[in-house]
């Protein structure tokens, strides 16, 4: 509409009066609004631009629990103390360290105390020379003294027949 003002004042004659001239030339008003209208258009792309609260973004609010609620504990059964504590007394015993004494068993010292077994009595069966107090490291000292006085050829080990008792002699009468 206002084109169509604008192209038939164009048209016109132009009036002689000085009045007319004074007003508002259509024109520039038009020019003026278009210049305005872009100007609103450029700010409103800035601002579509720019990120919008609930729309791009949430803005985060943290709740603060209240201080005078107090949360009361579940009551624990003595049963299950009981057995927790039973649980910890065990991990306790797997966890704890194995303590290895140390024994000085001598070979050579064994070998002379089967020397003089064998002085009191001429025969003596295999099992009479370990002790079982004496553990493990007991039992492999006298089985080790045992062979070095065989390779020795002080004592010989006889057995009557395959599975029956293993005794052990001295090779002479001096011994």
């Amino acid at each position: 509409a206002m084109l169509t003002e604008i192209k038939s004042r164009a048209l016109l004659p132009k009036p002689l009066n000085t009045e007319d001239h004074e007003a508002e030339d259509p024109r520039a008003e038009l020019i003026r609004r278009l210049l305005e209208y872009e100007k609103v258009k450029l700010t409103a792309e800035v601002l579509d631009a720019m990120p919008r609260v609930d729309r791009d973004f949430q803005i985060a609010v943290a709740k603060q629990p209240d201080s005078d609620e107090r949360t009361i504990p579940p009551q624990v059964d003595l049963s299950e103390l009981v057995l927790a504590f039973s649980e910890l007394l065990e991990r306790a015993r797997l966890s704890s360290a194995h303590q290895i004494t140390w024994e000085a068993l001598s070979t050579r010292q064994r070998m002379s105390e089967v020397l003089t077994k064998l002085k009191e009595q001429s025969e003596l069966t295999l099992s009479e020379l370990f002790s079982v107090e004496e553990g493990r490291a007991g039992v492999v000292v006298s089985f080790l003294a045992i062979l070095e006085l065989v390779r020795e050829g002080l004592c010989a080990l006889v057995q009557a027949a395959p599975g029956s008792q293993i005794y052990i002699r001295p090779v002479s009468e001096n011994v």
